[in-house]
């Protein structure tokens, strides 16, 4: 479950020879130290140059931070928790944004303890790695349920129970498309399940019987966009 609190961010420092920028980002996330299971937050990337970019993302953590140790990178698709570097570039057309394919995850411990942690996120291009921008989102757990009762209006998906055992249930609001499908990936990135579903429906249930146990990425996309993320425990 997200919980964050949004800076839009449209800093100089962006706007010099560079040809990406970020336009906004969650620079900081929230969640309860005791209730969440994921943390993550979503940015936009901007291509100012006169051509189309291969842009890919990597990351700078410290895996000594017991907040921040566990988490992932999700461009386009999620990668394992050891992943640092994105294997897929995207690529963003020439002055156009990309606000659907990034979300960075934290996996907090769920001890109960409050915990404050940061991760750097750089975007660069494939072909010219010197191209690139970055921003540091920070991460926060709190005891306190105010923080968790806060909503977001974009956020509009929901995956329960988790862990799961035989059956998922997606909840979605305010989709009202015909195109919404639900891609199901393993940590490596390999793609378990697609299904089409109702962007119409506020529930749907998936079927994960056939699944292994482990962690899986459920990924909703809206007329070929990333909506979002969330990570399934799943237990046979």
């Amino acid at each position: 479950m997200k919980r964050f609190t949004i800076f839009l961010l449209i800093l100089p420092l962006f706007m010099s020879a560079q040809s990406l920028e970020i336009v906004s980002f969650d620079s900081v996330v929230y969640g309860h130290a005791l209730n969440d299971l994921d943390i993550y937050g979503n940015a936009s990337i901007r291509n100012n140059a006169s051509q189309d970019i291969e842009v890919m993302v990597t990351r700078s953590v410290d895996t000594s931070n017991t907040l921040t140790q566990s988490n992932a990178i999700c461009w386009g698709m999620c990668f394992a928790p050891e992943v640092d570097t994105s294997p897929i570039p995207i690529t963003i057309n020439a002055g156009m944004t990309n606000s659907n394919d990034f979300n960075g995850h934290v996996y907090p411990p769920m001890d109960g303890t409050p915990r404050t942690g940061s991760i750097t996120y750089t975007f660069f291009d494939k072909n010219n790695p010197s191209d690139q921008v970055s921003m540091t989102v920070t991460y926060i757990t709190t005891q306190d349920f105010s923080v968790n009762e806060k909503k977001n209006e974009k956020i509009r998906l929901k995956v329960y129970p988790n862990p799961a055992k035989d059956v998922v249930y997606i909840d979605m609001h305010q989709i009202n498309s015909n195109d919404v499908r639900l891609v199901v990936n393993d940590v490596i990135g390999n793609t378990i399940m697609e299904k089409q579903i109702s962007g119409y429906s506020n529930r749907e249930s998936v079927d994960i019987h056939n699944l292994r146990s482990g962690y899986y990425f459920f990924n909703l996309y809206v007329d070929g966009s990333l909506l979002g993320t969330k990570r399934v425990h799943v237990v046979q």
